[in-house]
């Protein structure tokens, strides 16, 4: 008889039932299915399954094993030699080894996937893991010792069940600690060990069992390719205008054309930027600081979700600022020019491809692009734009992008002389806005001036929108006195945001909050504030004020540049509407255009250079610092905490 649940061949029909009562829990009124001869009819009762084996298999399955017994009732045949032969077919047929060991895989599975929870500390699941075993395996491996001992008396099938019961007792053998988990996992090539590597070493005083001590002090660090294929081949068989994705843009055109036509190329984008794992009122804020560096692949499908954004490096830093980019960077930019340069064989069902990588942009916030390019980290310096060197008083009446001020490889080399050449490092600084060469253009395909990126998370919607909505707002109060702020917080409190936006609603606006161009809202509460103000207030204003006119062109531009597709007339569109807003900005509240409003007349090129905006903004990357935080909660050791 073959049960069909875990296909082991069991001796007869009266050890088939038992078998089934005892290992798989079943009852009188359970589903069965027959498999006996490749049958596939179901069962829902005992009793309808026994007499279709009777009638049916029962019969056959003897005069095959045994024919000498063919007029034997089948439900009674109990002699020697049958046994003996079937307990050999089961021997061969059913490997308890290979059973145990799949006990073992799925607890490793099962602790491993407490480990990937964040909110639990390797303590966490070491207690959980022993309450298992002594609340839940131990008394019920008791309770089948028992049942088990009274039902079957055949000492081989005894022997057997002991054998399987001392696994269930204790699944968790190659996980019971996390050595031994490591080991186990490396041993299957599930994993691959960290890599730290040194960027410093001094000998310092340490504090070693209530004493000072010198020693050494070491700063360390520790079906996807199918599709992005596919969707690769696609993209270039369309032979249409419009840009919807990186590989569609001029950069990626311009990297790829370094390469032969023939070679498998498959872009990625690079991600850095600062997370606070700490209390950030609390006396070690900052302190253990963590730069994280994430990469994501723009062919990806659902490129957006936390599980496409993948870990690169951490590197605290406090370390980045005291030992800069060449030493903390170096390891990770081998490894970069490495996959452009030798590439990675991937094996897939449909054949062996040698694919190489290559880095499309590096994102990231201003000041994180910025410092990983080794431009000037403050918008108060003279050239503070890393796509032109339009000074700053000029870029505060800008409204349109200047060519011939564009920031490129040769304008760059001459800066890079000046720097190397004049001995008056603050000088040079003020000349060129550039600390030094970055490190990063030592990767074949790219350099920093060719570096086509620009986050609306943080431009538009943590710049742009605060400056404009708070003078909007305060005309529309003070000036135009249509409404008051009470009257304005009331409607944005009681508005009905539906039940996708309604966990994006931000506080009330203060008189202190329009008086600093600062709303006192995240990135995301801007975004549906902005575009629920007209249906707020709409009534309340005349369509021919200007201001109104102008928070519309604002309006107009978010919605373009939150496209999925761009083509050469949209581009031209926004242009103009930018180019129109920033005017409109000068002249209406006679104020001069902020370093983030210089940015936009640099959108459209950005777009051609690199496709739509909201394909690299950094808003889901800033949610992949979530796991790391929720992970340092859990843990109160900060000892190597990069690597932890």
């Amino acid at each position: 008889m073959i049960c069909y649940i875990c296909q082991a061949n069991i001796q007869n029909w009266k050890a088939l039932v038992t078998h089934f009562k005892i290992f798989h829990f079943l009852k009188s009124d359970s589903t069965y299915k027959c498999v006996e001869n490749n049958c596939t009819q179901t069962f829902q009762c005992l009793g309808s399954f026994k007499r279709h084996m009777i009638i049916k298999h029962v019969s056959y399955e003897i005069e095959s094993n045994n024919p000498s017994h063919l007029e034997s009732s089948p439900l009674t045949l109990d002699t020697t030699e049958s046994t003996s032969s079937i307990t050999s077919i089961i021997e061969e047929q059913f490997d308890i080894d290979k059973t145990i060991n799949s006990i073992y895989k799925s607890a490793v599975e099962f602790i491993v996937g407490l480990h990937d929870n964040n909110n639990f500390t390797k303590k966490d699941v070491s207690n959980i893991q022993s309450g298992i075993i002594i609340s839940l395996l131990i008394p019920m491996v008791f309770i089948l010792k028992n049942v088990v001992k009274t039902e079957v008396k055949e000492p081989l099938s005894l022997s057997k069940f002991d054998h399987i019961l001392t696994a269930i007792s204790n699944p968790f053998q190659f996980c019971s600690s996390e050595y031994i988990l490591l080991k186990w996992l490396v041993e299957n090539d599930l994993i691959s060990e960290v890599n730290q590597f040194t960027i410093h070493n001094e000998i310092c005083p340490v504090q070693h069992l209530d004493k000072t001590v010198y020693d050494e002090n070491k700063q360390k660090h520790g079906e996807h390719f199918k599709n992005q294929l596919n969707k690769l081949k696609k993209i270039e068989l369309n032979n249409d205008n419009n840009i919807t994705n990186f590989v569609q843009s001029k950069l990626w055109k311009l990297k790829i054309s370094k390469h032969s036509s023939d070679k498998i190329l498959i872009p990625y984008f690079l991600y850095i930027d600062d997370a606070e794992i700490n209390n950030p009122l609390g006396s070690h804020a900052m302190y253990q600081q963590i730069s994280a560096i994430y990469y994501s692949f723009p062919l990806a499908e659902n490129s957006s979700k936390l599980s496409n954004i993948f870990l690169a490096a951490l590197i605290k830093s406090l370390n980045l600022k005291e030992f800069g980019n060449d030493l903390c960077l170096q390891t990770l930019i081998d490894e970069i020019s490495l996959l452009e340069n030798d590439g990675l064989d991937i094996v897939t069902e449909c054949g062996s491809f040698h694919v190489q990588f290559i880095l499309g942009i590096v994102l990231g916030d201003n000041l994180g692009m910025n410092s990983i390019l080794a431009f000037s980290k403050t918008f108060s310096a003279n050239y503070f734009c890393r796509f032109c060197k339009v000074d700053k008083l000029r870029s505060k009446q800008m409204y349109e992008e200047d060519i011939s001020c564009i920031r490129n490889i040769d304008y760059y080399n001459t800066d890079i002389a000046v720097c190397t050449q004049n001995p008056n490092l603050t000088q040079n600084f003020s000349e060129t806005e550039i600390y030094k060469e970055s490190m990063l253009n030592t990767i074949q395909s790219f350099h920093v001036t060719q570096n086509f990126c620009v986050d609306i998370m943080h431009d538009l919607y943590e710049g742009v929108c605060h400056y404009d909505m708070c003078h909007i707002i305060k005309y529309f109060i003070n000036t135009a006195k249509l409404f008051t702020l009470d009257t304005l917080n009331d409607r944005k409190s009681n508005f009905n945001y539906g039940p996708i936006e309604f966990g994006n609603i931000s506080p009330n606006i203060s008189i202190n909050h329009l008086n600093n161009c600062h709303l006192k809202m995240s990135a995301r509460e801007v975004m549906t504030f902005i575009h629920f103000f007209p249906l707020m207030i709409g009534d309340l204003v005349s369509e021919h004020e200007e201001v109104w006119s102008f928070f519309l062109i604002l309006l107009k531009m978010v919605d373009i540049l939150l496209s999925y597709t761009f083509n050469a007339d949209a581009i031209s569109y926004l242009k103009q509407l930018i180019s129109t807003h920033n005017y409109q900005y000068n002249m209406l509240f006679n104020d001069t255009l902020k370093p983030k409003h210089h940015f936009l007349v640099h959108y459209p090129t950005v777009i051609e250079y690199s496709g739509p905006l909201r394909l690299y903004w950094c808003f889901r990357f800033e949610g992949k610092h979530r796991e790391m935080k929720m992970y340092a909660r859990s843990t109160t050791s900060r000892k190597n905490i990069t690597l932890t």
